[in-house]
């Protein structure tokens, strides 16, 4: 924080002056106190890659890794492998393509249900269509190796290599896995393999407690280890049972809104990870066991779709706890004694796959608004199915999770950057619950809702009437309407024409529509788009799920621009600083005029948020609009101003703006999605004040964009540019550059006016950076903090009337 504690104390007398001492002695005690210990993306990024030199480190010439038993050595090269490969390693990399021939080259004698089943996980992530063959055959083998009878009837033992015929819940999760990502590539599965699985799990489920046990005829307590195995293989089993025909007739008329499959036993297996959770140990049992665990607890927490446990946060948890114990000088992690983890290339492999693959970023957040009726969730797989499709098209992977909006903070929503919100019969909401959601679409926030209405979910619904009353109230002064063909989001990704039978309505209350409802069912058919299904519907219901899918995705990446943080770089709501009297608050008000000058309302205001939370100085944030007269404008040393339309002052204005900036005024002045309209009338106008003067472009070294303020350096940031593909689709083209700002200078040397052509306000209303040729919000909001603070460098504490000296 010495930064700043200097940038408080040495800001030049004109700005000193403005702060009586009591102020300042406040913001050094702020300084100093402020601190916080969550992790972050970068803590999460670092562990990952000392872990990742770790097992490069290791390996062997060969590809292989060291392996706790001559037995293990195939299992533990595959997983090593799968590790990096979640860990974002490449599959064509010398070292790395190495190990893959090895597991791909296990020989059929030393085959276990372990091996088969990483092997096919390893060789579907690195190269589906190469090696599609040898999955086939692994896929063959485990259905071959499943048990038909008897108490373990459904399950998987170790397999041929050990002999052993008994089935137990850890090798049978491992086939639940691998077999799923068989289906997901287009490989067929029996039904009566997931058939026969169910029966296994449902049997070594405890039906008083809700945890798993190891085998079923072996009745010691559950442990969190295999509830969590439990919790995603029943999950997968019966979305791997569901029959789609039965939602799509012989004519191709689609009939959803079935009976959701509520499987009772996985609720209460997360209600036992909830009472008995840990991220020290795998509960119930021992510490021996806990980097298996953890591996499985990511696995339960993401294929639910759940952010807490109970209270707990599981994946922040989980990874604090990670880079702590982690070994700073090797990068490994070890476990305490046996059953494997005693080997760091085990520990460290079921480590980074906990880190990896829960670090996903989060795209969309389901908005739990009602009991466990279900009505806000009636097509509970539709929007998993539709992170899997845009997965697919943007070749990344994602995770979504379920948001409880009844308890919900505006930094829990801002988890997710779109909120999804659905419902049938009812969308009761609490005034705070109202107030959440309207904070969180003011911080930059996208809600996308649709009604189950329509093809069998009933007609006439009162969430539609609901969420209509409810869009009124939270934006009184903008309407919600049906989006045009020229609007951006039917060219986002694919290029499509609005459809009268799924039509999306929108709300523009900010520099972007941030607001899209259908009033008609989208989850439904989300739901019916997999693969392993399409090619049983009739042409026309393949042509309406495909459109539903694409328009879904659409909105994804108008929502998103298709920049996501990872988990632990959620934004955050920066909480108010509560300052005292306010004659001490700097108060920086916006310039009103005819051209939009609030467009983008609760941008200025973002930035001075910002401003106040990395500056630890007292901002007056309540929007103040002064018209250009100036008994209004010598009141305050510094202005802002932005719009998006074209404008003209009166001559009395001119001469006003003139006297304010002669007399030691500075005004900031930004273009609304770098708008080329105001841009015009920007320069027009200053050219009617200042004839004799132009504005010139502030150089890449400027003390502006460096440090010397006690802001950032941003002499290099990022400019995106939207642009369209051949094909009619939307695309930005980014480029490396100094901020591209102009500065308008007296004949005196002060500077009185620091101008941006591109967009910085809807970057910092958090718009997606695709739509505007500007900032992303990062620099945008670093630019904004050291042109603040060159302004108050420059303005005067007390501006005056020239003509009045």
């Amino acid at each position: 924080m010495t930064t700043v504690l200097i940038s408080a104390c040495r800001l030049n007398s004109r700005l000193s002056t403005a702060l009586s001492f009591p102020v300042l002695l406040s913001i050094i005690v702020i300084a100093t106190t402020h601190g916080d210990d969550r992790i972050n993306a970068k803590d999460v990024r670092d562990s990952i890659n000392s872990g990742v030199r770790f097992l490069r480190d290791v390996q062997n010439d060969d590809g292989s890794f060291p392996q706790a038993a001559p037995q293990h050595r195939s299992g533990v090269t595959a997983l090593c492998a799968l590790a990096l490969l979640n860990a974002g390693e490449d599959s064509k990399g010398p070292a790395l393509a190495k190990s893959i021939q090895l597991v791909s080259d296990i020989p059929s004698e030393h085959l276990s249900t372990y091996t088969a089943s990483l092997r096919i996980m390893v060789l579907c992530l690195a190269d589906p269509k190469a090696h599609r063959q040898q999955i086939a055959s692994d896929v063959k083998w485990l259905t071959e190796m499943q048990i038909q009878d008897g108490a373990s009837t459904g399950g998987w033992g170790y397999g041929n290599e050990f002999g052993d015929s008994t089935a137990d819940a850890s090798n049978s999760q491992f086939a639940i896995l691998a077999l799923h990502e068989a289906r997901q590539i287009g490989l067929p599965v029996p039904e009566q393999v997931w058939q026969r699985a169910k029966i296994y799990w449902d049997n070594t489920c405890d039906a008083k407690s809700g945890g798993f046990f190891y085998r079923p005829n072996i009745r010691n307590d559950p442990y969190g280890s295999m509830t969590c195995a439990g919790i995603s293989s029943l999950i997968i089993i019966e979305e791997n049972l569901i029959d789609p025909r039965d939602a799509v007739t012989p004519e191709g008329n689609i009939i959803c809104c079935r009976n959701a499959r509520k499987n009772d036993k996985v609720t209460k297996a997360i209600g036992w990870l909830a009472k008995h959770f840990s991220v020290q140990r795998n509960p119930e049992q021992d510490v021996m066991t806990k980097f298996y665990y953890l591996y499985g607890l990511e696995r339960a927490g993401r294929i639910s779709g759940r952010r807490f446990f109970g209270e707990f946060d599981w994946y922040r948890l989980g990874a604090a706890h990670l880079i702590k114990t982690q070994n700073k000088a090797s990068g490994a992690w070890k476990g305490n004694g046996g059953l494997g983890e005693d080997s760091e290339s085990i520990a460290t492999s079921f480590a980074l796959l906990f880190l990896s693959k829960g670090r996903r970023p989060i795209v969309v957040g389901k908005y739990q608004h009602a009991d466990a009726d279900e009505d806000w969730d009636m097509h509970p797989q539709g929007v998993h199915y539709l992170i899997r499709n845009t997965e697919l098209q943007w070749n990344q992977k994602f995770n979504w999770q379920t948001i409880d909006g009844r308890k919900a903070t505006v930094d829990d929503l801002h988890e997710a950057p779109v909120l999804f919100i659905s419902g049938r019969d009812r969308l009761d909401l609490s005034p705070e619950q109202k107030k959440s959601l309207k904070a969180y679409l003011d911080s930059g926030g996208f809600i996308f809702a649709e009604a189950a209405q329509g093809d069998g979910c009933g007609q006439n619904v009162e969430f539609d009437r609901k969420f209509r009353e409810l869009v009124a109230e939270l934006f009184p002064d903008n309407r919600l309407e049906q989006l045009p063909e020229s609007h951006p989001i039917w060219n986002s990704h694919f290029k499509l024409l609005p459809s009268n039978n799924r039509p999306l309505l929108g709300v523009q209350a900010s520099c972007r529509t941030s607001l899209v409802y259908c009033p008609r069912n989208l989850a439904g058919l989300w739901e019916l788009n997999q693969p392993n299904w399409m090619a049983k519907y009739p042409d026309n219901a393949k042509r309406e799920i495909d459109f539903v899918t694409q328009l879904g995705i659409n909105v994804l990446a108008y929502a998103t621009g298709r920049q996501l943080n990872e988990k632990g770089d959620t934004p955050r709501v920066l909480a108010d600083k509560k300052g005292g009297p306010t004659s001490r608050l700097i108060h920086v008000p916006k310039l009103d005029h005819g051209g939009g000058a609030d467009d983008a309302p609760n941008a200025w205001r973002n930035m001075l948020t910002r401003f106040e939370f990395d500056m630890q100085m007292p901002v007056d944030k309540q929007k103040i609009m002064v018209r250009p007269e100036l008994a209004e404008l010598q009141k305050y040393p510094l202005l802002f101003m932005h719009g998006r339309m074209s404008f003209q002052f009166n001559d009395a204005q001119r001469a006003d703006l003139k006297k304010y900036l002669d007399g030691g005024g500075f005004l900031f002045i930004d273009c609304i999605c770098a708008s080329q309209t105001f841009a015009e009338s920007v320069r027009r106008e200053l050219k009617s004040i200042y004839p004799a003067i132009e504005l010139q472009p502030i150089g890449a070294d400027h003390p502006c964009w460096t440090d010397q303020f006690y802001g950032y350096d941003v002499r290099q940031v990022t400019l995106h540019t939207p642009d369209v593909n051949p094909d009619g689709t939307a695309t930005t083209r980014d480029r490396k550059t100094h901020p591209a700002f102009e500065m308008l200078t007296l004949e005196n040397g002060r500077p009185v006016v620091i101008f941006s052509p591109y967009d910085l306000s809807c970057a910092m209303e958090n718009a997606a950076a695709s739509q505007c040729t500007g900032y992303n919000k990062a620099d945008a909001s670093k630019i904004a903090v050291n042109v603040v603070l060159f302004a108050l460098q420059n303005a005067e504490s007390k501006v005056s009337d020239p003509a009045r000296k």
